[in-house]
């Protein structure tokens, strides 16, 4: 049976959702994994509904989008309610600053992502705290295949982007572990 794994990174125009996937996509196929990954954004270059599908797998890829994702990280209450209701059973992590989870509401977890950002003082480290969320429910992909990702996209912001995604790793573990 062939590992196959599906995330959408959902969120608004700017927060860095297309380079999230892009992000993920690259560390797995430097894993040896095959990749497909594609996002989806409106007119507007900021704040429209913005999100990137990315499908993982040992195998071919038949189909390059999502059909039963493993995870969806909401950043916005309108991505959050979009793909809450197109994905019910799906576990759904949000941003406690910007989204509101029904109590009832057992397959979200809310995380502080854009309080992490505010005080590091740095809104930019966003994408990669969402990849380490990922990657913290699911361990899609090795650690040290998105470092390298980091290091070799981001030389300069280096340091901010690889704490960034070893504390969402850190968020998710704490989570889960609740």
């Amino acid at each position: 049976m062939s590992k196959r794994k599906e995330f959408v990174l959902a969120g608004s125009g700017g927060q860095g959702l297309v380079m999230m996937g892009i992000l993920l996509g690259q560390a797995a196929n430097q894993d040896g994994y095959t990749v497909a990954q594609s996002q989806s954004y409106g007119i507007a270059a900021r704040g429209g509904v913005s999100f990137s599908e990315v499908v993982i797998s040992d195998d071919v890829i038949v189909y390059p989008k999502t059909s039963n994702p493993d995870l969806i990280l909401a950043l916005t209450q309108e991505t959050y309610e979009m793909f809450h209701k197109k994905y019910p059973d799906c576990l759904i992590v949000v941003d406690s600053d910007a989204v509101s989870v029904p109590e009832d509401e057992k397959n979200a977890r809310s995380l502080p992502l854009t309080g992490y950002c505010r005080k590091v003082g740095n809104m930019r480290v966003l994408n990669l705290l969402g990849i380490g969320v990922v990657q913290g429910f699911t361990n899609a992909i090795s650690n040290k295949a998105m470092e390298d990702t980091i290091q070799e996209r981001f030389p300069k912001e280096c340091e901010a982007n690889l704490a960034a995604f070893h504390k969402g790793i850190e968020f998710a573990v704490a989570t889960k572990e609740q």
